[in-house]
């Protein structure tokens, strides 16, 4: 069984189009979250190694996940409204490497760990937000997490920052604007508005990947989507 864990604040339409790679379910918010990402996934959960990491506060999507028999770690750290008390799940795993901050949440980093990943640690604390994973390889608009791709020989595309909405703040991430689902890559929005659109596209074809924009307009970023299956 496959779940695809996105934003409450997901437009009906794109989650339309997602019900197409599996169950729905759209993460309630957590109040001790900065309020206009505070139902992001990006922030919310961490998954390594088959494992999900969540806080131990989040009760509303404890629940979610025990009617889902999904099991789930619970980070023992409170998330906070400002940074860096909100980044503690806020990290990915690419092939070999556990891309974290200094501030990354201990547990995450137990089940990273576990799962033999090799962590780099970076100055960019927001490291889930910033990036699009394409299973082995990044694009991002952020210069710390290009600099550690380069010293760990991790393929990458460098891309300007911006052109991205989002609520609250001055501009999104590309991953945050984006999920992958196999060997599709998900937009929130129509990449081609983006600048770096044209470059973004022949980057992901190159990967052999395919390209769905699950609505028109600017890129909008929702906090990306999380990913989780289960063997029944």
């Amino acid at each position: 069984m496959r779940y695809v864990f996105m934003s409450c604040d997901m437009p009906r339409e794109a989650e339309a189009l997602l019900s197409a790679y599996g169950e729905c379910v759209r993460i309630p918010p957590l109040a001790s979250l900065p309020a206009p990402v505070c139902a992001h996934p990006d922030m919310q959960m961490a998954l390594l190694g088959g494992k999900m990491i969540i806080h131990s506060e989040n009760t509303a999507l404890s629940e979610i996940l025990r009617k889902r028999h999904i099991p789930y770690i619970a980070e023992p750290r409170a998330a906070g409204d400002a940074y860096p008390h909100d980044v503690l799940l806020n990290c990915f795993a690419l092939g070999s490497l556990f891309f974290c901050s200094k501030y990354t949440s201990e547990a995450a980093l137990a089940a990273a760990l576990s799962a033999g990943l090799t962590p780099v640690v970076t100055n960019q604390g927001y490291a889930k937000c910033s990036c699009l994973c394409l299973h082995e390889s990044i694009i991002t608009a952020d210069g710390a997490i290009t600099c550690a791709c380069a010293q760990h020989g991790a393929q990458y595309l460098h891309i300007g920052a911006g052109s991205i909405g989002i609520s609250g703040y001055d501009y999104g991430f590309i991953g945050g604007a984006s999920g992958v689902i196999g060997d599709t890559v998900i937009f929130f929005g129509d990449i081609n508005t983006h600048p770096d659109g044209e470059k973004i596209k022949e980057y992901i074809y190159s990967k052999n990947m395919n390209i769905i924009c699950a609505g028109d307009g600017r890129l909008f970023d929702y906090g990306g989507l999380a990913i989780f299956e289960t063997a029944d």
